[in-house]
């Protein structure tokens, strides 16, 4: 979700209740097929001007193919450390209306967060952040942050479990090959757009592996863009057919986050690394600057 980036938030509200209209019926029809909502904020949206079909939604989460992101939306939280909070104002309300609680916030983009972001996922009942960092603006993470799971504890000792991503949201097809279709259209220097799906994907999966800080026995990486349908996602289950039935090594699972940080959670909670402190980036040094933006972006 980027609200008022690729258009005004009010065309971004129309795409994105569009998508998450396909994305329900995707799931209606394909059992194999996930898609997890990034923010609280196109959720609400849709709860509000699709009042008659919320039984549609609770049922799809409910069976799993769908699910749904803890936070409201992406924070420029580096900024705004005092009012973290509101990023999980509507929990109580899902859990009541949806009969679901989410545990995972996502976080794209923005490369950096203030230690107070552990505190208040800790209030919320927020137990795993997903972040897809940009790094076009920043310097990169410092060594074994990015790639591997850890603990990140605050000085108050809450702790939220942590997987950062530094090459961004776009990673399972600019990076690993999946889907092959979106990967030879976005970084065809890569991948070549007369390669074959397989081939596509063995590409990408093979010179990613060995890039991976402490791959443990999963590793998780997004298929998203600015604002997207779930036209691409419906690919996702049967290329993960594909690769599995042909080279099985590593095993592709199409799904939410959530499963992932159970897994890691479960197998190996008490042996991941404790990060303590907090990651810089520019996003909103750059952003603070522009006085201008800035107004009129707080003032939609």
């Amino acid at each position: 979700l980027d609200i008022g980036f690729t258009d005004p938030p009010s065309a971004v509200r129309e795409k994105r209740l569009q998508g998450l209209d396909s994305a329900i019926a995707a799931a209606e029809k394909d059992p194999a097929f996930h898609w997890h909502e990034e923010s609280g904020w196109v959720v609400n949206q849709w709860r509000l001007a699709r009042k008659g079909e919320l039984d549609r939604l609770r049922a799809q989460l409910k069976a799993g193919r769908l699910s749904i992101g803890a936070a409201w939306c992406n924070p420029h939280a580096a900024m705004f450390a005092d009012h973290l909070d509101l990023l999980f104002f509507h929990l109580d309300d899902f859990e009541r209306d949806l009969g679901v609680r989410p545990a995972v916030a996502v976080l794209n983009d923005v490369p950096s967060y203030q230690e107070a972001l552990v505190d208040a996922c800790a209030r919320a009942k927020v137990r795993w952040l997903l972040i897809g960092a940009n790094m076009a603006f920043t310097p990169p993470l410092p060594a074994g942050l990015a790639k591997t799971p850890f603990w990140w504890e605050s000085a108050a000792g809450n702790r939220v479990l942590v997987y950062i991503y530094d090459d961004s949201y776009t990673a399972a097809y600019t990076r690993w090959g999946v889907d092959p279709d979106c990967a030879r259209f976005f970084n065809p220097e890569t991948f070549p757009r007369d390669r074959g799906a397989l081939a596509t994907m063995e590409a990408g999966i093979e010179s990613m592996v060995v890039k991976l800080a402490a791959p443990r026995d999963a590793v998780i990486v997004q298929h998203a863009f600015d604002n997207w349908d779930a036209r691409n996602a419906v690919k996702l289950p049967g290329f993960a057919k594909q690769w599995n039935e042909a080279k099985g090594k590593p095993r592709l699972s199409v799904g939410g986050p959530e499963a992932y940080f159970r897994h890691i959670e479960e197998k190996y909670g008490k042996d991941l690394p404790v990060r303590r402190g907090e990651w810089a980036g520019q996003w909103d040094a750059i952003r603070a600057a522009n006085v201008e933006a800035t107004g009129a972006y707080n003032g939609v």
